[in-house]
């Protein structure tokens, strides 16, 4: 059986303080674990980011030798210098500067950046689901939530809370309208992924994907904070435009920190 989270809600009808209490299943918080749980790894990979060094060329020649004996016993005949000429395109690839930083920063940031997306999609998703069912079984009308259900994300957080008070505005072209699009639109690209492929250098399929690619590092951790923070930021505008209390259906952001928190970025 699910869990239930209750919380109680001070109203006034007719100069007459009511306490109204709902319950409600809160599988969703686990989901918000897993954000938080994504943003310590994000810290992590900032923090080698900052402290990054890359090592010299002699640091890399413990593994040049060991490639070289691989290759000997490979091939008795072989002579060693023959052997070292082999490897030695592999080796200065290894210790290039920009292959490092791809290898221990930029690779496991973008995991980390997958992860940020499917959380904070998913989060803002139960937030949304949450307060507006709640909203329904308190009007009477929970048969509304199935006609909502089969909105989109953006539909949701556009359209949705209109019925809770008719002046609430989640307005294009805004910083929080963007960032929900933004997030949706790569969610999308990774969850229904289309590949490019080319056959004898003609190219046969072409993908929709290529803003995947577009995002240089610090571009990508931008709009991954804004990500971070987006279930919150939602919440946040969702109560103050309508007054359903959609903020108690999460935790304090903290560990999460807003982008203006980072001043090199």
């Amino acid at each position: 059986m699910a869990a239930l989270t209750t919380y109680s809600v001070d109203l006034r009808r007719a100069n007459t303080k009511m306490t109204e209490s709902v319950g409600f299943s809160s599988h969703h918080t686990f989901i918000e674990l897993a954000l938080k749980e994504t943003w310590k790894s994000f810290e992590g990979l900032m923090t080698k980011d900052k402290e990054f060094s890359p090592l010299p060329l002699s640091a890399f020649q413990e593994l040049r030798d060991s490639e070289v004996k691989r290759l000997a016993k490979l091939n008795p005949g072989a002579e060693t210098g023959e052997l070292e000429e082999l490897v030695a395109p592999g080796i200065a690839l290894q210790a290039d500067p920009a292959y490092q930083h791809h290898t221990l920063i930029f690779r496991p940031m973008r995991v980390v950046f997958i992860q940020a997306i499917f959380n904070s999609h998913a989060l803002c998703e139960a937030i949304i689901n949450i307060a507006m069912s709640i909203y329904f079984a308190k009007s009477g009308t929970p048969e509304l939530f199935e006609i909502l259900e089969k909105s989109d994300l953006k539909q949701k957080w556009t359209h949705g809370p209109k019925l809770i008070k008719n002046s609430y505005c989640l307005e294009k072209g805004k910083e929080l309208y963007e960032t929900l699009s933004r997030l949706i639109k790569l969610r999308n690209s990774y969850v229904h992924y289309k590949p490019n492929v080319e056959v004898n250098g003609g190219m046969k399929i072409r993908s929709n994907n290529s803003h995947l690619d577009e995002m240089d590092f610090s571009e990508q951790n931008r709009w991954m904070i804004k990500f971070f923070n987006l279930p919150y930021d939602l919440a946040e505008h969702i109560t103050y435009s309508t007054m359903h209390p959609a903020m108690l259906l999460l935790s304090h952001r903290l560990p999460i920190r807003p982008l203006k928190s980072f001043h090199s970025l």
